[in-house]
């Protein structure tokens, strides 16, 4: 058999680990990776433009249109002839 990537390596805690305050032999510890739900938080493109527009009040050129993203399932409940009229009336002319 062979052996999976999980048998081959072991995660230990910080606390296991003796490092020395010694610059000869010091052992650097890296931070834990961000998780996947911390990376998702973050803001999207689309926000931070936002927030610069708002910042910028008038000073915002006219030709730089924002719209928000229209999802799927916000048009869930409408009916299906209703939704392409909708949505043309969502984005900014």
């Amino acid at each position: 058999m062979r052996p999976t990537l999980s048998r081959l390596y072991r995660i230990l805690p910080r606390e296991s680990l003796k490092v020395n305050t010694n610059a000869e032999h010091k052992i650097k510890i890296l931070p834990r990776p961000t998780s996947q739900l911390e990376e998702h938080r973050k803001p999207t493109t689309i926000d931070l433009l936002l927030e610069q527009k708002e910042k910028a009040g008038e000073a915002w050129p006219a030709n730089i249109r924002i719209e928000p993203a229209v999802r799927k399932a916000q048009f869930k409940g409408v009916r299906p002839e209703l939704r392409k009229p909708l949505k043309a009336l969502m984005k900014e002319t």
